[in-house]
């Protein structure tokens, strides 16, 4: 296994130890959107954001990875890790009781994945499964990665012919902090010919980026399609729920006889459910009975970080902040925030509250908090940030 300690452009710079920069930005009542004080429950909360420098370049000129801290009204920033995500923190960064798991932006076939405990200074590649052929290449599939209650990490990597991209093959992997080790999963091959909806030319199977972790790392969760080639051109046959099991080495279909054209959306915080859609109509899996229920709600925009037990929490271009509970099939208007999208919505750890943000002028944006998750909620101003500051993910 390649477990590489990231150095120079990887290095973490902690902001208690290295002080690289730190500062403050106080509300700015004149603009402030929310109006009120900071509310006193909410200091103490951290935050980390993927700094993309502007004008001000208040972390420098150099993209990387922000801490941001709540604490008297104020949010502090400092330089945390200097890397950044492939795409963005919600797409390419899953955090799980303290061990983060990140997608990182890279160049020239050195796509990598990396994980770390947020309690201390290291940061590690993951492995990947490496290229057969010297014209290949392997890569970390940067927006796979999902840490299980254990610390276990559930990702996919691949391999791809470097010129033509045409030998794309990818592998579905579980590694274990504690002891480095990983496992990586056999072909879902022989599981797709078993399927009844397999075709005369149904040729093998392929596992989708969107992975879940059982709460205990065992299983790992996702959708697998069918698919065959004919004249040269792929064609999909079916698509459906999987859950693989790592120790017994097989695969379980999940959902009903006819979910076989389906994409896997979300899982809830409890890992106890998975929201799938099924000929584009919603449906929400309990994974501890087996049941499947309809929904009529959606997810459109919804961050991965915003899912909670019950469902998730998403601001509209309104100003609206919703709570979409997909178990009980309910949608309900938490408050309403006027002028402006209320963006990058997240819960609270305890999934009481609702954090989210709004633009502002002068270059600061704010980040407000809700009351509550309940219709009629009130909401406040916590305090404002840098622009330059990104796709905040919660973290304490």
């Amino acid at each position: 296994m390649k477990n590489l300690k990231i150095i120079l452009g990887f290095l973490l710079i902690m902001m208690m130890t290295l002080l690289v920069t730190t500062t403050g930005c106080k509300k700015d009542d004149s603009n402030n959107p929310g109006g009120g004080d900071n509310p006193g429950d909410t200091d103490n909360v951290s935050f980390l954001a993927y700094y993309k420098p502007g004008t001000e370049q208040v972390l420098g000129s150099e993209k990387l990875i922000a801490l941001l801290t709540v604490k008297d009204g104020v949010i502090s920033y400092s330089s945390y890790l200097n890397a950044y995500p492939q795409d963005n923190m919600t797409t390419n960064c899953d955090i799980n009781n303290n061990i983060m798991v990140l997608g990182l932006n890279a160049k020239d076939f050195e796509n990598k994945g990396a994980y770390m405990n947020l309690n201390d200074d290291n940061a590690n590649y993951l492995p990947v499964v490496e290229a057969s052929e010297e014209s290949d290449f392997a890569y970390f599939q940067t927006s796979t990665g999902d840490v299980a209650d254990n610390g276990m990490i559930i990702y996919s990597t691949a391999t791809d012919d470097k010129y033509y991209g045409d030998e794309y093959k990818p592998y579905l992997l579980r590694f274990n902090p504690s002891d480095n080790s990983y496992d990586v999963a056999i072909s879902p091959n022989s599981f797709i010919a078993s399927q009844p909806e397999v075709g005369n030319d149904t040729e093998a199977g392929l596992i989708s980026r969107t992975l879940f972790a059982s709460p205990d790392g065992k299983y790992a969760y996702g959708q697998v399609a069918g698919y065959g080639v004919d004249g040269g051109a792929i064609h999909w046959d079916f698509s459906i729920l999987f859950k693989y099991d790592f120790d017994q080495q097989n695969y379980t279909r999940l959902g009903g006889p006819d979910d076989n054209d389906v994409t896997i959306d979300a899982m809830t915080s409890d890992r106890r459910y998975i929201i799938f859609a099924n000929h584009s109509k919603k449906k929400v899996l309990d994974l501890q009975t087996g049941n499947i229920s309809a929904s009529d709600l959606n997810t459109v925009n919804v961050k991965e970080n915003s899912w909670g037990k019950n469902g998730c929490c998403v601001g509209a271009s309104t100003g609206n902040l919703y709570y979409k509970d997909f178990v009980n099939n309910k949608e309900t208007l938490v408050c309403e925030t006027g002028y402006g999208w209320a963006y990058n919505a997240m819960f609270s750890k305890n999934e009481d509250k609702i954090f989210f943000c709004k633009e502002g002028s002068n270059g600061v944006n704010y980040l407000l908090v809700t009351s509550g998750i309940s219709e009629g909620s009130t909401y406040d101003t916590i305090g404002s940030f840098p622009h330059e500051f990104y796709d905040m993910v919660i973290i304490n």
